[in-house]
């Protein structure tokens, strides 16, 4: 399963995680699809490596047509997809007290809906690798309903159900997927969360440990562990203990 010599799609690749894996990946040989909105970030990252390595398809995933054209010209160039990784993403906070739907489907429409387009199209392209491999970018925050997460946690929760689910069916056809679901990782978008983010590590770091995981086939895939294993064992108490000790986290 090691991520060498393989042809990738990664979606969100300009900043962030996406950026680290975009470069670490480069280092194993494997030949990049890189797709963000803006072609000029995606140009900057393309302008440090071979050409012919990286491939700039840029466009907004969250809207159907632009996967559909992305994917229509991998098929045209490479005819195959060995790893698809799902990172594209966003994080809009919303207080409770001015609850916004157009910003909780922001959240929706950037970190599932995106996805299962992607996954739409893709897929007849990944049947056609020996080791065809889906991984999605998950977080945390879908082991444990946090204040003002209403919306991003709901996404990111949504988005590992969709990939756990289609793991019973798709696994039948020897295809792969691992899920992950990082603490918190420094990049643009925490940069401006204005909350403490314990044991934050960095995109470099984040992009390791999902690549050392991918490599031997990880279905589940979190950390920190210091982080993220008590975030499991308390979304795993009972309700009314699960809310109280939330409660304690509002401001």
């Amino acid at each position: 399963m090691k991520l060498e010599n393989k042809v990738i799609w990664l979606t969100g690749a300009s900043q962030g995680i996406g950026y680290e894996l975009a470069k670490q990946l480069f280092d194993r040989n494997n030949t990049l699809i890189v797709t963000a909105r803006h072609t000029e970030t995606l140009e900057e990252l393309a302008s440090h490596f071979p050409h012919e390595k990286i491939i700039i398809k840029s466009g907004d995933v969250s809207k159907r047509e632009a996967n559909e054209r992305i994917v229509s010209e991998i098929k045209h160039e490479f005819a195959v997809i060995d790893t698809m990784i799902l990172n594209a993403g966003t994080c809009v906070y919303i207080d409770a007290d001015d609850f916004s739907s157009e910003k909780f489907i922001h959240n929706i429409q950037t970190n599932l809906i995106s996805a299962s387009y992607a996954i739409e199209f893709a897929l007849p392209l990944l049947k056609q690798s020996l080791q065809p491999h889906i991984i999605a970018i998950a977080s945390s925050a879908a082991y444990l309903p946090l204040p003002r997460a209403s919306g991003y946690g709901a996404s990111k929760a949504a988005l590992a159900y969709m990939m756990e689910s289609l793991a019973v069916e798709l696994s039948q056809q020897g295809i792969t997927l691992s899920t992950v679901y990082p603490g918190f990782v420094k990049t643009p978008l925490t940069d401006k969360n204005d909350f403490p983010m314990p044991f934050r590590i960095t995109a470099s770091n984040a992009a390791k440990r999902i690549l050392q995981a991918c490599d031997k086939g990880k279905a589940h895939v979190h950390f920190p562990k210091r982080f993220t294993l008590p975030l499991k064992i308390i979304g795993a108490l009972p309700y009314t203990i699960r809310q109280w000790l939330a409660t304690k986290t509002v401001r």
